[in-house]
Parts: structure tokens; C-alpha cells; sequence
């Protein structure tokens, strides 16, 4: 959706096969492993050759983009390894910063305590907001966006787009979703109230 509409923004997860527990992991640890060189681990996908780095403690693959034929280890190592080391300490000034919104999408119906301790490593840095958006279970809740708690608001969206077509996504949806958190938050702060 991001890249449609002219936003490439860089994202540590963005390209992260991660579940909340990982995310949270890692927020908890102020994303330390990516410091350490003996934290990432490089292979190849057999399906494809494409390079994933393992950040072991985390247990997190993300995606590079490169592919085992146009780029060697040692090349591909190197640069992704300060790629990620400056994502995660632009995401951590983010984090101190507090002015932007976190999303988290998520096909999973996770329990609250581990939506809370994600919530918690978030505004560790600073009194952050997440905005927690789940597939609407039937078309009256799509679109639905309210505050759920302090620092956070929750959305459903009309449809996510399917795992094997990242493309197929309603993009309208979603700008009308963060539009609309964004002004909410917005009118919150002005008010003096933390969404």
C-alpha cells in the first residue's frame, strides 16, 4: 500500500516475518541485537536465492531484496548489517521522539496481555500510540476506529490483502484508517489528552 501511494518508508519490521511476542522481545531488549555481529545470521531462500537475515535472539527472517546471483555474502552482510544497525537506531529515536503511530496489523486474535505488554515496550521510549488493526469479522465493523486504552486505538479494516498477493490490498481503507487516527490523535493531544 506504502509504496503505491508514494510512501517507501523504511521500516525495521516492515519486511520482518514476526509475530507480537518477537516485536515485543525486541523492543523490551531497545533492539540490541542488531548491535552485535554474532546476532545476525545470513542464508539464502532454496526457493528463490533471495538473502534473509536471521536476527537470532529474536528469532526474526527479514527480507533483503538481494538474491544470492546478483550479490555476494560478504557484499550483501555488509550492507544489510548497517542497514538494519541504522533502522533500528532510527526506530528507537522514533520511539523517544513519540510522533508518530505505530501500526500493527494482525490476522491473529491475540489476548490482551500480550496486545498490553506490546503497548508497554512501545512507550517505554515515550508516550508512543499503536494503532491496532484486525480484519473486521463482518462489514458492519470495517472502518471501525476507536481509542481502546491509553496510547492506543484499534481499527478494523474491510480485508488485508491475501499472504501469496501482497498487492491485493484495499488501499482505500487503509489511508482512510490512518487518516483517521491520525486526526483523532491529533484532536486528543490538543484537548491535552493522550490517545
Amino acid at each position: 500500500v506504502q509504496r503505491r501511494w508514494g510512501v517507501d518508508q523504511l521500516g525495521l519490521f516492515r519486511f520482518a516475518g514476526v509475530n507480537i511476542n518477537v516485536v515485543s522481545a525486541a523492543l523490551e531488549d531497545d533492539l540490541a541485537a542488531f548491535a552485535k555481529d554474532d546476532a545476525l545470521n545470513f542464508y539464502t531462500l532454496p526457493t528463490n536465492g533471495e538473502w534473509i537475515v536471521h536476527v537470532i535472539p529474536y528469532g526474526m527472517a527479514i527480507h533483503t531484496w538481494t538474491f544470492e546471483r546478483d550479490q555476494s555474502r560478504e557484499k550483501m552482510a555488509a550492507d544489510q548489517t548497517t542497514r538494519l544497525r541504522f533502522q533500528a537506531r532510527r526506530f528507537l529515536e522514533d520511539l523517544e521522539d513519540a510522533e508518530k503511530i505505530f501500526v500493527f496489523r494482525t490476522r491473529t486474535r491475540y489476548e490482551q496481555a500480550h496486545i498490553d505488554r506490546l503497548l508497554a515496550a512501545l512507550r517505554r521510549g515515550g508516550p508512543n500510540t499503536l494503532l491496532w488493526v484486525e480484519e473486521a469479522s463482518s462489514p458492519k465493523e470495517a472502518g471501525e476506529l476507536v481509542i481502546a486504552g491509553e496510547g492506543m486505538m484499534r481499527a478494523r479494516i474491510s480485508r488485508f490483502a491475501p499472504d501469496d498477493d501482497a498487492h491485493d490490498a484495499d488501499d482505500l481503507a487503509w489511508i482512510d484508517i490512518c487518516e483517521r487516527a491520525v486526526r483523532l490523535r491529533e484532536t486528543l493531544s490538543s484537548n491535552g489528552k493522550t490517545p
